[in-house]
């Protein structure tokens, strides 16, 4: 703009714009000669107009319509084409507007107001409307501040507003974007948008668009690697199939951990904090990972005879052989405890083992042997030997308690079946007592068999060499009564004795059950003898039939 110009020139008010303020003043001294004229006055006044920039003028040179408006009053250029400040000037003597600002495309600058001795962290640029006064406090603004780091300007629009006061962004024939995503116009969000509708980007950033679309889900992948994708509703649905099972009837059969009569109805699961319908991944959870005790296996071996039998009126050495294997699912369903002991008459006896505690895979075993050893003078007593443990923590007091799982294996003491040969054949029922004790005492070489009774049409095999008559000792204890023998078969299979044809039996045996026997804890015996003296050297067994 040009800093000096003249209007009405020619005409009688013609006036110049004098440069600044200096040259009006130095044309109007103090007027004791009488020498200002009319021109100085009115230039003056012309230069005091020109140099006010906001004032009020017209759209051009003939028109009524009037605004406030910059405007130089140059009839050839009412234009002023500066930068414009709007704040205050300077900031501790330093003006605000430097060569960097004044060379760039910005056009206008707000500063704040404020007293320097004031912070000067922000500008704002409040917008009042209405005529309540007291909202005036609330209104909208615009603000410029310094970040929290000091290292940049934050634009923030503002609405305070107590009450309802949202902000809008809006055009009503163009597009909107926010940070380049562009948003569709209010001619298609009028025409597109509905319940159900979603904001979908189309295309390809910074091309692309949001776009009022359908929810049906077009992509191919859903979510990321490593990071849980949740889908909620209530119910969910897939290809119309809800993925929570909801089932009132009883179920007929177990199957895994579901049990007969268990049902799967609305809110019957709970998830650890509330109820909730019983999802799918649960329900097959159920079905594959029930819950499976530990197996406990356990035998008892008398290493002499490699049996679980012992000759009455001994110690015989027990090996215990064990093992658990476990189906733990979880940490607490791993084996906490384990003993072994030997219960007699429900009294605790000795503790072999406890206190194990193992881990591993499904289906792990553990196994391990203790040896002990025993004495009964009772024919037919048995001694069980309890393998147990538990999940729980808990040691018994007292067995079986505090232990959940056990196996048990039995031992029995029993007296012997015994045959042998003696070169006398005494009367059965005069020299019993003779013959039990030289026979069972070992006075005279016999074979033993540690068996119980087998029972009725079993049979027991036992070896006897010898020059004599040959003998066989058959216990008949009060609690087991073996009985008379049915048959007895010679090593090649002959039968030598049959009860049924008496006549013709080898053997002859004695009416009652005996009981005079070297040690009284053997107990009843019915004894069996040849007729008449023989002989046998073979390799072969005689097999004493029930």
């Amino acid at each position: 703009m040009s800093l000096t110009f003249s209007i009405n020139i020619g005409q009688p008010t013609e006036s110049t714009r004098k440069q600044n303020i200096f040259s009006v003043l130095q044309d109007l001294p103090n007027n004791t000669s009488k020498l200002i004229s009319p021109r100085d006055v009115r230039d003056a006044f012309l230069s005091t107009w020109a140099n006010s920039s906001f004032k009020v003028t017209t759209p051009g040179t003939f028109s009524i319509d009037q605004y406030i408006g910059i405007d130089s009053v140059n009839p050839s250029d009412r234009d002023i084409k500066s930068k414009i400040l709007i704040g205050k000037r300077q900031y501790g003597n330093l003006d605000i507007m430097s060569n960097n600002l004044l060379t760039s495309n910005t056009d206008i600058f707000f500063y704040n107001t404020k007293p320097d001795t004031s912070t000067q962290s922000s500008t704002r640029i409040a917008i009042l409307a209405g005529t309540n006064s007291n909202l005036h406090l609330y209104s909208p603004y615009i603000e410029s501040s310094i970040n929290s780091s000091d290292t940049g300007m934050n634009l923030d629009i503002v609405n305070p507003s107590l009450f309802d006061g949202p902000i809008n962004v809006y055009s009503i024939s163009g597009r909107v974007a926010i940070n380049g995503i562009v948003f569709p116009t209010v001619a298609e969000t009028s025409a597109s948008a509905s319940t159900g509708k979603i904001l979908k980007y189309t295309g390809t950033y910074p091309n692309g668009y949001l776009r009022w679309d359908d929810t049906n889900v077009t992509v191919s992948s859903i979510g990321s690697v490593g990071t849980p994708t949740n889908i909620y509703g209530s119910n969910v649905y897939v290809n119309g199939e809800s993925i929570e099972f909801i089932e009132d009837s009883f179920v007929p059969v177990k199957v895994g951990d579901i049990q007969v009569n268990d049902s799967f109805a609305t809110g019957s699961f709970y998830n650890g904090s509330s109820y909730q319908n019983w999802p799918l991944s649960e329900v097959i959870r159920k079905v594959l990972y029930p819950y499976v005790p530990p197996v406990l296996n356990i035998g008892a071996v008398n290493l002499t005879t490699g049996t679980t039998y012992a000759e009455v009126g001994t110690t015989p050495s027990i090996v215990l052989t064990y093992s658990i294997t476990h189906y733990a699912r979880v940490d607490s369903e791993y084996i906490s405890d384990f003993v072994i002991t030997t219960s007699l008459s429900s009294v605790v006896g000795t503790t072999y083992s406890g206190g194990l505690s193992f881990s591993g895979i499904p289906g792990s075993s553990f196994n391990g042997t203790a040896s002990t050893s025993t004495y009964s003078i009772v024919p037919n007593y048995v001694v069980n030997y309890t393998a147990a443990a538990s999940n729980n923590g808990q040691l018994a007091v007292s067995y079986p308690y505090g232990f959940s799982y056990s196996a048990t294996a039995s031992f029995q003491f029993v007296s012997p079946i015994a045959a042998g040969f003696n070169i006398n054949g005494y009367d059965l029922d005069t020299h019993v007592g003779q013959v039990l004790r030289s026979m069972l005492s070992g006075s005279i070489s016999v074979n033993k068999e540690i068996v119980p009774y087998p029972g009725l049409s079993q049979s027991v095999f036992i070896g006897a060499t010898g020059l004599g008559y040959l003998y066989f000792l058959i216990p008949s204890t009060p609690t087991y009564n073996y009985g008379t023998l049915s048959q007895i078969k010679d090593s090649n299979g002959f039968i030598v004795h049959d009860s049924s044809f008496l006549t013709f039996s080898a053997f002859t045996y004695s009416a009652s059950t005996l009981t005079s026997s070297p040690y009284s804890y053997y107990g009843n015996y019915k004894m069996y003898r040849t007729i008449s003296a023989c002989s046998y050297y073979g390799s072969g067994n005689f097999e004493l039939i029930f």
